[in-house]
């Protein structure tokens, strides 16, 4: 039986629900990533244009031959600015996604994401980059 939730599909919805969102598109334009760069030259150059968001997913569950999943991941709000826009990028992106139903046009599946531990605010020294950083969860029926 083919499920039509997926890893895939499910960066797709999450990624999709927040740039939808007319406040996240202007704070950090196109620059929502499913996962972080691993080069840091080219991180350096992303951040430069401005704060971005990254969601890296951790581990999962399936049931029910595949139709209905579970994800835990952790969301992050990154800025070279300030903590303050880092913490605005994450916020933004909290108020969009928090105990709500994420689902794009076209795609058929649809999740609840949930915060599930509140951000804490660092600094990365090789990017010269505040962020913060909440864990969350997303469950998927498709």
């Amino acid at each position: 039986m083919s499920s039509t939730v997926d890893t895939n599909t499910t960066k797709r919805v999450i990624r999709g629900y927040l740039l939808a969102d007319p406040a996240i598109a202007t704070l950090v334009s196109d620059r929502v990533f499913t996962s972080h760069l691993e080069d840091a030259d080219e991180a350096n150059d992303i951040l430069g244009d401005g704060p971005i968001i990254v969601f890296e997913f951790l581990s999962g569950s399936q049931r029910a031959h595949g139709s209905l999943q579970g994800q835990t991941f952790e969301l992050y709000g990154y800025s070279k600015a300030s903590s303050d826009e880092a913490s605005r990028a994450y916020d933004l992106a909290n108020d969009r996604l928090h105990e709500e139903c994420c689902k794009i046009t076209g795609i058929p599946m649809a999740g609840v994401t949930r915060e599930i531990q509140r951000p804490v605010a660092q600094y990365n020294r090789v990017l010269r980059a505040w962020f913060m950083r909440g864990r969350w969860t997303y469950t998927a029926a498709g």
